[in-house]
């Protein structure tokens, strides 16, 4: 018996999904880099909101120019979770259209949604066994519609090493 969660490891389907996992993280990462940078705005300036933007010149002014500066991060960290959310869309879209409706399911909830497989197998009834089946089948599927000569981009950051700020 083959196990589905490591039967091959230089698989393009499943490298092809790992990057929702990828994306994920480095979402949950940007939002508690966003969190932790209107923290520090509201415990140096008080009332700054992300709407606000310091029209004293920078040199004049360095709180004006600190704030200016955590906007502009703010505002970088939401144009790549832009990306990233349009890197999960794409997946699901790839797996919606190279899926029959069970290994659809299955791959959403567990590369879209990140599900265990205990998880996915409780909500939709079955047992575990088939749920992996699904699983394998799925990522089969995906390898087919990505195609034989897939890579994973390098241009993809490595989640686990976030900036700090």
């Amino acid at each position: 018996m083959v196990n589905s969660t490591n039967s091959t490891t230089n698989n393009p389907g499943r490298e092809y999904l790992k990057q929702a996992f990828k994306a994920r993280r480095r979402i949950e990462l940007l939002r508690e880099q966003i969190a932790r940078i209107r923290e520090e705005m509201t415990l140096v300036g008080g009332g700054f909101s992300e709407h606000e933007r310091v029209q004293e010149s920078r040199e004049r002014d360095p709180l004006g120019s600190m704030v200016a500066r955590k906007l502009d991060k703010i505002d970088e960290c939401k144009a790549e979770i832009c990306e990233w959310d349009l890197l999960l869309m794409n997946i699901e879209d790839v797996i919606s259209r190279a899926c029959g409706d069970k290994s659809q399911t299955v791959l959403v909830s567990r590369y879209i949604k990140q599900k265990s497989f205990s998880e996915i197998a409780d909500e939709m009834l079955l047992g575990l066994r088939q749920i992996e089946r699904y699983h394998s089948q799925g990522v089969r599927e995906v390898m087919l519609a990505v195609g034989d000569n897939y890579t994973t981009p390098s241009n993809l950051p490595n989640p686990t090493n976030a900036p700090s700020h």
